[in-house]
């Protein structure tokens, strides 16, 4: 399975996930009922993240510029920080409370140049965990750990990491939730694990914009749609 195959999963369950999250607060608002249990989109949005972080990783070793690289993740990641907020809160373009997953790729990113830097060892490690600390201290969407599993992944040797990257995820999700609802979500991010394992190495088409610009696209479609479907 090529890289194009695989990040367009991986888009598809983010858009799923997403349409799962709004449908879920207009519940909440009585402006929306069904028999059907929208959390089951919300599991199939698990399959996303694992990927993406996968590639991100991948983008770190096959870039032939990572200061270029990390200034793109940078400004999605600023980009998507509007749509963002008006797709979470509703009612605000711009909270300090959370933000948006393209941080979280870009710290993972600047994890990884971090440690690769040319700086003593104390000096590189100490730089490598104050990038960890800010995917927790800006609240990230999957926080420190996030940014953790991207820099884990780079450094894995490349047959395990496409095996690994299930396990890492689900022992995240497993210990950041010992709820019922965690063990769905960690088979569902088990999905990913088993589609990372048939990645072929090959990138396929070549579409990055539209990867990159279909999340800050897609959450302000959302966020127009629950305001018309919220009155």
């Amino acid at each position: 399975m090529s890289g194009f195959a695989l990040k367009m999963i991986a888009l598809t369950a983010m858009i799923i996930d997403h349409a799962g999250s709004m449908l879920t607060d207009l519940e909440m608002r009585g402006r929306f009922f069904t028999s059907f249990d929208v959390f089951n989109l919300r599991i199939a949005g698990r399959i996303a993240f694992p990927i993406y972080a996968f590639f991100i990783a991948e983008g770190c070793k096959k870039t032939r510029d990572i200061n270029k690289y990390l200034l793109r993740l940078a400004a999605f990641a600023l980009l998507s920080e509007i749509p963002y907020d008006l797709f979470i809160f509703h009612d605000r373009l711009y909270d300090f409370s959370m933000q948006n997953v393209f941080f979280t790729l870009f710290f993972g990113a600047l994890a990884v140049k971090a440690s690769k830097s040319g700086l003593p060892v104390p000096l590189k490690g100490a730089l490598t965990l104050g990038v960890f600390s800010l995917g927790y201290l800006m609240k990230t969407d999957y926080g420190a750990s996030g940014v953790i599993f991207i820099w884990a992944l780079y450094y894995l040797p490349e047959h395990w990491q496409k095996s690994a990257s299930v396990f890492i995820m689900a022992a995240y999700l497993y210990l950041g939730s010992l709820t019922s609802a965690s063990f769905a979500l960690t088979a569902a991010c088990s999905v990913s694990g088993l589609l990372l394992a048939l990645y072929n190495g090959q990138k396929g088409r070549g579409m990055k914009w539209l990867f990159y610009s279909i999340y800050p696209a897609h959450l302000l479609v959302f966020s127009c749609l629950f305001f018309i479907l919220d009155k």
